[in-house]
């Protein structure tokens, strides 16, 4: 068996243990969905054995995959069942070695299920920069700055992975059931336009429904509608609804909306459209939300002078990083020297 064969049976092995034990945190049970085919069956497979006793299941499954077969044919049935098996009755018993059964069907499924050849494919997008992607299915899916895109498509499906955010459109008759990862966050199409968010510091998923409606979640799916917005961790969806549907999609015509924003969220969109740094130099704007409207086809310094008239304070540029300073009393000119700043390509065609 191929080393990296090797460690994912032994990663299986090691979750499916902690599974029947309940000792599996969210996040884990995910993970071992993920890894098995036919993940749904074998859940209900799983699931069905809660009530045994699971430890003693995994333990005479995991002896009965690990032993050599020269010892199996010499086995004796008194040397079958582990001491103090059969103590508990017979309904216990049972029980038992039907879990321990489904164990090792679960890692015949996984060694000898016929897996589909993927097509992976890739898409990225630098700061500044959006992109538009046409998927075999029709599907159209907008990218935002410093987004990573990989999808993998197979006739079984489309399954991509996130880093970052895009906006999807689905036609509303899918050839092929279509899923976007996030972490541990699967959102399934159900024929649909949607926006999804999570960058790599990001521990949250945000999901916003345009039109119709997703399947979004780590276990246990929420049905998302049009105009809700859901926030997902590994353990609970929050919903909102949105009223002003351009503060969670303006991006894909060049505007970012914010309505009472954290000021962290402005700056983090800030420096993914235009790659500034940006310093606090007054602490207490830290604790600001904001309000206000970005053209990010405008030049660094009118944004400066934007940030200047919506916080009331003054902004410098010194650099590659935007100064946000104190408060000033008085209202602040804009500086009458104008500077040619980059041209922002906001939308890039990519590979159908």
């Amino acid at each position: 068996m191929p080393a990296d064969s090797s460690h994912d049976h032994d990663r299986v092995s090691a979750l499916l243990a902690r599974y029947l034990s309940g000792d599996a945190t969210d996040a884990e049970r995910a993970e071992l969905l993920r890894r098995l085919p036919h993940a749904d069956q074998i859940r209900g497979v799983l699931d069905a054995h809660a009530d045994v006793d699971a430890v003693s299941a995994w333990e005479m499954a995991r002896a009965r995959i690990t032993e050599p077969m020269s010892h199996r044919a010499h086995r004796t049935h008194a040397r079958a069942w582990p001491r103090g098996f059969w103590r508990g009755g017979w309904g216990r018993t049972t029980g038992i070695v039907s879990a321990a059964l489904a164990v090792c069907g679960v890692i015949f499924v996984l060694n000898h299920a016929p897996r589909p050849t993927a097509d992976i494919r890739e898409y990225s997008t630098r700061t500044g920069q959006s992109a538009v992607v046409t998927l075999a299915t029709g599907i159209r899916v907008t990218l935002a700055p410093q987004t990573k895109l990989t999808v993998a498509t197979t006739s079984a499906g489309i399954d991509a992975t996130l880093i970052g955010e895009a906006y999807f459109v689905a036609p509303h008759q899918l050839a092929r059931p279509f899923a976007v990862h996030t972490g541990n966050v699967a959102t399934r199409v159900l024929g649909t336009s949607f926006n999804v968010a999570r960058y790599a510091n990001d521990s949250v998923t945000r999901v916003f429904v345009t039109e119709g409606k997703v399947a979004t979640g780590v276990l246990r799916p929420s049905i998302i509608t049009a105009g809700t917005l859901a926030a997902i961790t590994d353990s609970v969806v929050t919903t909102t609804e949105v009223s002003d549907a351009q503060t969670r999609i303006g991006w894909i015509g060049g505007r970012l909306v914010f309505q009472n924003a954290p000021i962290s969220d402005v700056l983090a969109a800030i420096h993914r459209w235009y790659g500034v740094d940006i310093r606090l130099a007054d602490s207490t704007l830290a604790s600001q939300r904001l309000t206000t409207e970005l053209d990010v086809r405008r030049s660094p310094h009118e944004l400066m002078a934007v940030l200047e008239a919506a916080l009331e304070i003054h902004v410098t540029m010194v650099g590659d990083t935007l100064i946000l300073g104190a408060h000033r009393p008085t209202p602040h000119r804009a500086p009458e020297r104008r500077t040619t700043g980059t041209t922002f390509s906001t939308e890039t065609e990519m590979g159908r």
